[in-house]
């Protein structure tokens, strides 16, 4: 999960892992940018429709492409296989 917010403000969180906040900025009409710890990751954002969102991101060991779409309310993290 990801929200950007207003503010520059990135939440980034997951089912299994503790919540990251950290600032981000806009680079251009379809880019952005923040840093996790001491590097700074850029990102290409392409919407694939109203519910869906594909994020390119440039890391230093190359390009990796994630996607992310609207979630259904309510929503409940699955549990964790053990």
């Amino acid at each position: 999960m990801r929200i950007f917010l207003s503010n520059g403000t990135l939440l980034m969180d997951s089912c299994w892992e503790t919540y990251r906040l950290a600032e981000w900025e806009v680079l251009s009409d379809s880019e952005v940018a923040w840093r996790e710890d001491t590097e700074e990751i850029k990102a290409q954002l392409t919407m694939l429709g109203s519910r869906e969102l594909q994020i390119r991101l440039t890391l230093k060991e190359g390009t990796l492409t994630e996607r992310y779409r609207e979630a259904d309310l309510p929503y409940v993290c699955p549990e964790m296989k053990r």
